[in-house]
Formats: C-alpha cells, sequence, structure tokens
C-alpha cells in the first residue's frame, strides 16, 4: 500500500520528518541528508489505529417458573475476551435484552471487575453480595417501558450508555441480571442479554 504523506517539515539542510499513514498504522519518519546519500531512520514506533467495538451474547438457562423480586435471572454470566488486556478498559456503548415469552420484566444487569465469588447469583434465588459489593464497576436498568412487544417477544435496546468498566487483572466481564419485578418465563432459553462493547 503506498503511503500517505501527512506531514512534512524541514529541519535541516537537506533533512526532513514526517509522518506517514501505512494503512491506519501511523509512523513518524526522518529523511537524513548525510553526506548526499539520504538515509531514513525511524523517529517513533507505529502507533496502532485505536478501538474496537465487538458485540458479545449470552443466553443463560433459566427457569420456566415464576420468579420473585430480587431473584437472579440466569445465574452468574461471563463474557469472555471482553478486554482487550487486564488493564484496558471497554466502553459499554448499547445493551439489548430479547425476551422470549413477552414477559418485559423489569431488570438491573449488573457489571464486576472481577469474579464474584463471595456472592449468591444463582438462578431463581435472592442476589446477595458477601464480599463482592465493591466488585461492581457499573449497572444498567431496563423498564418495562424499554421493551417493544412485536409477535408475542419483548426485546429492550439501551443505547447511548457510555458506561466505562475497568478490569481488574482479567479479560473477562462478569454480569448478573437482577430482576425486580415478578416475571413467568416460559422457556428455559427466554433471554438473551446482547452487549455492544468499544475496546480501547
Amino acid at each position: 500500500m503506498a503511503d500517505n504523506t501527512q506531514l512534512s517539515t524541514a529541519v535541516g539542510a537537506g533533512d526532513t520528518i514526517r509522518d506517514i499513514d501505512r494503512g491506519g498504522i501511523k509512523t513518524t519518519v526522518a529523511q537524513l541528508d548525510i553526506g548526499g546519500a539520504a538515509a531514513e531512520q525511524l523517529v517513533t514506533g507505529a502507533i496502532p489505529a485505536v478501538g474496537l467495538t465487538i458485540q458479545l451474547s449470552a443466553n443463560p438457562v433459566i427457569q420456566a417458573a415464576l420468579y420473585a423480586a430480587g431473584n437472579s435471572v440466569g445465574g452468574l454470566l461471563t463474557f469472555n475476551n471482553a478486554y482487550r488486556g487486564v488493564t484496558n478498559p471497554v466502553t459499554l456503548q448499547d445493551l439489548i435484552v430479547t425476551d422470549k415469552s413477552g414477559q418485559n420484566a423489569p431488570l438491573t444487569i449488573l457489571f464486576f471487575d472481577s469474579n464474584p465469588t463471595n456472592g449468591n447469583y444463582a438462578d431463581k434465588t435472592a442476589v446477595t453480595f458477601g464480599t463482592d459489593f465493591p466488585k461492581i464497576i457499573g449497572k444498567v436498568n431496563v423498564q418495562t417501558t424499554d421493551y417493544d412487544t412485536i409477535n408475542a417477544k419483548g426485546i429492550a435496546h439501551i443505547k447511548n450508555i457510555s458506561a466505562i468498566l475497568v478490569p481488574n487483572a482479567t479479560t473477562t466481564l462478569y454480569a448478573v441480571i437482577v430482576t425486580t419485578g415478578t416475571p413467568t418465563y416460559v422457556s428455559t432459553s427466554d433471554i438473551t442479554l446482547k452487549l455492544k462493547l468499544y475496546q480501547d
């Protein structure tokens, strides 16, 4: 691919310094005139193009039963490789909940910076945090009014969330869905949660 010269600045007799763009990777080089022979020297390392938008999905096994307010829906959810690295944050942009039974229950989705191993998040039981409470790094509420019902199925799309989630020595994002209503789900695969994430 041909270089696209973005900047050229004279730095001395016969010398120039310029930024070039090779397929989205910017590199600064110096063109040096040494005794009449030009030599191109790398001045700064390549700066990789930043940012990648991904979508991750979870379809937890739930119970075809009545849930009480405060119950976990589907237990602990793990989104592997949500983060590029163990210290690289992501920005939660959008969140989609689909409900095949059309219960359209209000939900709160909690996010943790590392594996919450000290609380209770089992499906269809009351959520308790134990010592996991400080691990919470975000939440998104889905209200009954956020759903549209089409063909007796519920779809909620929460847009423009812009929540920055920072991991704690992991590339996995952990989440728990908590219902604040009393839905009666019809099948064990009724609920799907999709996350649109921007990886830094």
